[in-house]
């Protein structure tokens, strides 16, 4: 999740050559780094916002004429993919949330409720599974000028992993709460 537009650490995290040789703190400063959960001036979008986004995306990208239907399928998994992304983010900093799944317009109802840790998981991890079909596994050296920092199937499953590893931590599985109150 960064901006950064020269190389870097983003270069070797695009092409999955990222390691901790070439991982440099000082190449990665905080402020280029876009919280997942806070909407700073020049900074990126807020959460809801990509989510939003990418619902509109999947609600229209149908009606693109001059698109083949692959293309279509596979774009539509890459915007899965960052609402999944976002809710990962959301989960992973408060766990059980609300579940964003679609558009809403101003006159829905808008009081929906908090969903378990256990439902949250099972509803992000529904959505990387209809996604990760429609994915190329990686992207070739040749696409990389145009397809670079898009999702594959490798990065859905290293998300969905992620994802589950994170939920089976002792933070969501333990008798002892991780916080009193």
């Amino acid at each position: 999740h960064c901006f950064k537009s020269w190389g870097a650490v983003p270069q070797f995290y695009y092409a999955g050559a990222l390691n901790a040789s070439n991982a440099s703190t000082n190449d990665w400063p905080d402020h280029h780094c876009i919280l997942p959960y806070a909407d700073f001036p020049n900074f990126g979008i807020s959460t809801f916002v990509a989510m939003r986004n990418s619902y509109t995306f999947i609600d229209n990208v149908h009606k693109v004429p001059d698109m083949d239907g692959a293309e279509k399928s596979r774009l539509a998994a890459e915007a899965k993919c960052i609402i999944a992304y976002n809710m990962t983010e959301l989960f992973r900093n408060y766990g059980g949330v609300p579940w964003v799944g679609k558009v809403f317009a101003p006159d829905d109802d808008f009081t929906n409720p908090r969903l378990t840790v256990e439902a949250t998981v099972d509803s992000i991890v529904m959505l990387l599974d209809e996604a990760i079909p429609d994915l190329p596994w990686a992207i070739s050296e040749g696409e990389m000028s145009d397809w670079a920092g898009r999702f594959t199937q490798a990065g859905a499953m290293a998300l969905k992993t992620r994802l589950l590893l994170y939920a089976a931590s002792p933070l969501f599985n333990s008798s002892q709460p991780y916080m009193d109150g």
